[in-house]
Formats: C-alpha cells, structure tokens, sequence
C-alpha cells in the first residue's frame, strides 16, 4: 500500500504509437490519443476536485468526485494500492494544460493543492526518408550496394529531422532477408545539422549492427524516430547489400617468353595459368587476380 497526499499517482491513456501508458505524476510531457484517465491518492473521507484550465485561460473541466469510501481502494499498474478515485478527462487536444488537483474534506472545504503543468504533444517529429553516402558503392535502384570502405565515414542517414518539443531518439532497425531482426542500433543525432544517422563503414571498420555478407543477401533497413513527448516517425524501409567479404586471390597468368599472348591489359608475354603448364624460364613470374 501507499501512504501519500492526495495527489495524481498515475497518468493513463493509449499513447500515439498505440501503446497503453501509465504515466507517474513527474512525467509532464504526453502524447495521448485517447481520452486520459487521472489515478488520484485521496485517503478516505476526501472529495476531490479536478480542474484543468487551457493556457488560454479556457476551462477544459472542473468536476468534483463523490467522498472516498472502503469501495474506493485502487490498485495503480504497479500494484500500489490506495484509497482514491479515477476521473476521465475529456479530449485536450494539443497545448499546454494545468491541471489543478484540489483536496476537500467532508465540508467540501479545500485542504490541499497540486497543480501540474502538462504540455500534449501529439504531432510526430519531420524526418526525410534514408539516403546514403558511398564509395564505391552505389545507391542506384530498389536494393543498396553498400559495402566496407577503406578510408572516410559513410552513412544511412535522415535529413530535416526536427521537433517543436525536441528529439528525443532514433532507432535502426536491420532485418535479414528472411525477415528476422539482426539488430537494433541507436543512431546519432546531429542536432545543428537536423539529421539523424548510422554509420556503415568508416576507415575499413565495419558499422555498428551491420551483418557480415559478401554482397548476396538483401537486407532491410527501417529506421524509427521519437520526439521528447513519445510520439516516433517510422521512415519508409530500405533495402541494401553489404560486402564486407575479402575473396581469395587467384592465380591468373605466367610470364612466358616465348609467346606473345596475354591475359593481362597492356602487357604482352602472359598467357592463362592452367595447371600441368610448361613454365619457359626460371625464376617465375606469375599474376595473380585480387577481387
């Protein structure tokens, strides 16, 4: 059980993203789409007061509850129980809010005030869809050709990321082509630059949560992103390919002196290794092929 003033002890509602919250009394910031339904700590013998004024000044509600009796023990969605009431707000819309929480005893005289100052977001931040730097790479078509670069950093990256309450996140998520979710990755936030991004390569090291692959297999690319009230933006998908693969050398040609044929651009006296060949000198030079 909890011993407490009367107070709001938590906040419920289906936030944006459709997920049932139960927000504490400190968490000022929501993002509601549904109707919010206040937990109120009263003890017994109390009537409480609910009013909850828009910062225009306009009264959203002022309702009073009926006194709290031995039916009126709550159990919170942490399994605190307590004595006090439930009251559904109506819809608020967006805005800064104050919600006004007045004690009263059996005479309906006031013994204690709480206010909570609660601003509703329920717009999702702006984000541009992934786009990606490469090398030797190419983001030509519906599949990425990503791949491990031996020098520089490159990217998945989201442009005009912004908010009017502030990010608070973004989130890759990387799923192989079966479908399975290899990893999630928490992106860096460039906040002067408004962009969002996740490495892939830089200077030969391979990017945070990128699966090893040698250009065979195609991946999916989503990336989530959240505002400070809760409300995220889920950009569309991308699919990709990643080498980071070294193939095996392979002998390819042997210096012969004796004929002019070559296998090899620009440089004569190099015809095809094939094993069993007739080697025409000693030392040997041989060419091999590097993927």
């Amino acid at each position: 059980s909890v011993q407490a003033p009367a107070q709001i002890y938590e906040s419920a509602f289906k936030d944006t993203n459709g997920i049932e919250i139960h927000a504490p009394s400190s968490r000022l910031m929501l993002n509601p789409a549904s109707p919010v339904t206040l937990t109120l700590i009263s003890g017994l013998d109390r009537f409480v007061n609910v009013k909850v004024t828009k910062d225009t000044g306009t009264v959203i509600l002022n309702t009073t509850t009926t006194r709290t009796g031995v039916s009126d023990r709550l159990t919170a969605a942490d399994g605190s129980e307590f004595y006090g009431k439930k009251v559904t707000l109506p819809a608020l819309g967006e805005g800064k809010f104050v919600v006004q929480i007045n004690v009263l005893d059996l005479n309906q005289k006031p013994v204690a005030t709480y206010n909570y100052n609660w601003l509703i977001d329920v717009t999702p931040p702006a984000a541009n869809a992934l786009t990606a730097n490469t090398g030797s790479g190419s983001t030509a078509g519906d599949v990425w050709k990503l791949g491990l670069e031996a020098t520089g950093q490159y990217d998945f990256t989201s442009s005009g990321v912004s908010d009017a309450n502030g990010i608070d996140k973004g989130l890759i998520y990387i799923y192989r082509q079966d479908g399975s979710l290899y990893s999630t990755t928490q992106m860096q936030y460039d906040v002067s630059g408004q962009k969002m991004y996740h490495t892939y390569s830089k200077n030969s090291v391979k990017g945070t949560g990128i699966p090893d692959s040698n250009l065979d297999e195609d991946f999916t690319a989503k990336v989530v992103i959240f505002d400070n009230a809760g409300n995220s933006r889920t950009l569309p998908t991308q699919k990709f390919r990643y080498d980071n693969t070294l193939g095996e050398m392979t002998l390819w040609a042997v210096h012969d002196p004796n004929t002019s044929s070559s296998v090899v651009p620009g440089v004569s006296n190099y015809p095809a290794y094939k094993a069993g060949m007739v080697v025409n000198e000693n030392p040997i030079r041989l060419v091999y092929r590097i993927p």
